[in-house]
C-alpha cells in the first residue's frame, strides 16, 4: 500500500488462491483503510502503488459496516490483548 513489501504478491498469490478454493471470504472496513492511509501519510510512498494496494483490497476484500456488538466484541479482545 504506498511500499514495497518483499514477498507480497506471493502472498497476494496465497489469499486469492484460499479465497477460490475454500470459498473464503476477507472483510474489511473504511476504518481500515482511514489506519492505512494514516500511517502511510509519515512515511515516503509511492502514489501508483497506493493505487494499487487500494485496487486490490476493493477487488479481494469485501467492504462492511460494524456493527454495535462488533464494536463491543472487538473492544473486548482489545481489553484482553488480542490485536
Amino acid at each position: 500500500m504506498g511500499i514495497n513489501v518483499k514477498g507480497l504478491d506471493d502472498v497476494l498469490i496465497a489469499l486469492s488462491r484460499v479465497r477460490k478454493r475454500f470459498r473464503a471470504e476477507f472483510y474489511y472496513t473504511q476504518y481500515n483503510i482511514i489506519e492505512i492511509l494514516g500511517k502511510l501519510s509519515r512515511l515516503n510512498y509511492d502514489e501508483d502503488t497506493v493505487v494499487r494496494g487500494l485496487k486490490i483490497i476493493n477487488d479481494e476484500f469485501i467492504l462492511t459496516e460494524p456493527t454495535i456488538d462488533g464494536y463491543i466484541k472487538a473492544l473486548r479482545l482489545k481489553r484482553r490483548g488480542i490485536q
